[in-house]
């Protein structure tokens, strides 16, 4: 079994809801029970047994730019944090 997903997303799980932020896993559904995780994590990820991770943010977490940017800059501070070869 793959286990990409769980190397990749746990850690950062794990730092998010660190912050205190409320963060599912597969929830409330989950993108592996699915035949297709879409165009790009097919082809770039599952397809060349690369490590792949999809993040789902609420839309009305992201209503204004401010808010955009410091989704970005939280994600990147927990990729690099948890990750940081990557």
């Amino acid at each position: 079994e793959d286990d990409s997903g769980t190397r990749l997303a746990r850690p950062l799980i794990d730092w998010l809801r660190g912050l205190g932020l409320e963060v599912g896993d597969n929830d409330p559904y989950s993108a592996i029970e699915l035949q297709s995780m879409g165009y790009t994590l097919d082809l770039h990820g599952r397809a060349r047994g690369l490590p792949y991770l999809l993040i789902e943010v609420r839309q009305d977490l992201l209503e204004q730019q401010e808010a955009i940017d410091a989704w970005a800059d939280r994600l990147t501070l927990g990729f690099r944090t948890v990750h940081p070869g990557i």
